[in-house]
């Protein structure tokens, strides 16, 4: 009877085990899932598979982050990323997939991460947002941008990247917005000896919905749900600018052509009217020759 309880109990423990695998290497069934995922400056190990949620990441240069470039779900679904530290540096990116009955977790795990010096890089190499839209792009020089936001937006996610992976900077997670709200969020990247340097983010807020930059993002060579949205790049201020340049480049040319027109009254000939005239000095009388008075 021990023996047959010991059996049982071990096939239980390995049929666990093996749920377990199961479970940790494929999406829910009928759930949202990725169809393919991409990073720059990190190639997945053996390729994205769909059916896995469990990757190893090879860094092209040990010291610099992993940062999504592109990826395609299929379903409904939010999209968070997130890096996972160990030993104070970054050891991997962490994909989740939020939908209304759960969510899916994607680990993308560095395979060549190095024991690297203690340095002073506090830069960020992006932030992403994923119905956000950030302007300038990321640079080593800009420490405010513009994050631009659907209208209707009311929970914001911001994954702040950083361009060390020595480096820490805490993202945004689960901010509850009014739709009207436009707040300033603060940044503070942590370099690995210590070193900070604050971010600023504005949000702005475009005339378009959630549903509507979700559809367009689906189109092929879509870049930009902003481009051609701000107030300077509606059709109806660039008409009114040329329509005030246009009047004052006419404006001009009809001053310039009155001026050269207009009749000069003045005859430069003809004495002015109101000019007293010189008068003639009389001659000063000669004195007699003296010897005219000696006679």
């Amino acid at each position: 009877m021990k023996k047959i309880f010991t059996g049982l109990l071990a096939f239980m423990v390995v049929l666990t085990a093996a749920f377990s695998a199961s479970a940790a290497t494929a999406p829910i069934a009928d759930a949202p899932y990725l169809e393919d995922i991409s990073f720059s400056n990190a190639q997945i190990d053996g390729g994205f598979a769909q059916g896995k949620t469990e990757f190893t990441l090879t860094l092209a240069n040990p010291s610099e982050s992993a940062v999504v470039a592109n990826y395609k779900i299929s379903g409904e679904a939010s999209v968070f990323i997130d890096y996972v530290y160990a030993a104070n540096q970054q050891d991997g990116v962490v994909v989740t997939l939020n939908f209304t009955n759960g969510s899916v977790i994607y680990r993308f795990m560095y395979s060549n991460n190095q024991e690297l010096a203690v340095n002073s890089n506090a830069n960020l190499a992006d932030i992403t947002c994923e119905y956000g839209e950030l302007q300038p792009a990321v640079n080593d020089r800009d420490t405010v941008y513009k994050l631009y936001i659907p209208s209707d937006l009311t929970l914001l996610n911001i994954t702040p990247v950083t361009a060390d992976v020595g480096a820490v900077c805490t993202p945004v997670t689960g901010m509850e917005l009014r739709e009207d709200q436009t707040p300033e969020i603060p940044l503070t990247v942590v370099a690995s000896d210590g070193t900070t340097k604050k971010y600023t983010l504005k949000i702005k807020r475009v005339d378009k919905t959630v549903a509507e930059i979700k559809e367009e993002m689906q189109q092929e060579g879509f870049t930009s749900f902003v481009a051609g949205e701000l107030f300077y790049q509606k059709p109806n201020f660039i008409i009114s600018i040329g329509a005030v340049l246009g009047g004052l480049i006419v404006f001009a040319v009809a001053f310039s052509t009155i001026r050269k027109a207009v009749v000069n009254p003045y005859d430069e000939d003809e004495p002015e009217f109101y000019a007293v005239p010189e008068l003639e000095e009389e001659p000063e009388p000669e004195e007699e020759n003296e010897e005219s008075d000696a006679q």
